[in-house]
């Protein structure tokens, strides 16, 4: 059981980046995808409105406003978001739980 305790707490120190996706907990996973979804509706948003003309554009720009996008779809999740991650947790749980039952 100390080996499964240390193993446990080895994971749980590594950045969420670099952990395997069996590690991550069900929030982490839901904050991810919440994140994730935010950023394309952001993307798609964004595609809608004309362009000012302040900026020079081309791919640079193009560049930079994905990952503003991104950042600001982070931001978001982090603080709630759209209140899915939540959800989509309570999704992964009980299906983790119904497949441990089955096993």
């Amino acid at each position: 059981m100390n080996v499964l305790n240390a193993a446990i707490n080895s994971v749980a120190r590594q950045p969420a980046a670099e952990r395997p996706i069996s590690a991550h907990t069900p929030a982490e996973v839901a904050a991810k995808f919440e994140s994730l979804l935010l950023a394309q509706m952001f993307n798609a948003m964004q595609s809608t409105v004309e362009k000012s003309g302040l900026l020079d554009g081309g791919s640079a720009e193009e560049t930079y406003r994905e990952m503003l996008n991104q950042a600001l779809a982070d931001a978001v999740a982090r603080r709630g978001g759209l209140g899915l991650a939540e959800q989509i947790a309570k999704q992964i749980e009980a299906y983790t739980a119904a497949r441990e039952v089955d096993r």
